[in-house]
């Protein structure tokens, strides 16, 4: 039985089209889980501005007024003008 020429390209490529299949699939999958941690990473306000573009600027101002109350109440603790809540003060 003689096999036509499309057979033998097929049996030629087929295991380099496994193999840069499997390696898209890897790529595809890195891609995802470093955006998957990116997103973990910039918590709360931003993945609901992305999925909600209107309340990007707002998200944003939420997040830079939470961030300068942090620094705010930092500050005025170590100063000593603020007492402490937290268990790690004494």
């Amino acid at each position: 039985m003689q096999r036509g020429p499309s057979s033998l390209l097929l049996t030629h490529w087929a295991p380099k089209l496994v193999v840069l299949t499997a390696l898209a699939t890897m790529l595809l999958a890195g891609l995802v889980a470093l955006a998957h941690r990116i997103l973990l990473l910039l918590s709360g306000f931003l993945p609901t501005a992305l999925l909600l573009p209107w309340l990007l600027t707002w998200a944003l101002l939420a997040g830079v007024l939470s961030l300068l109350t942090r620094i705010l109440v930092l500050l005025l603790r170590h100063r000593g003008e603020l007492p402490c809540w937290t268990s790690e003060g004494s």
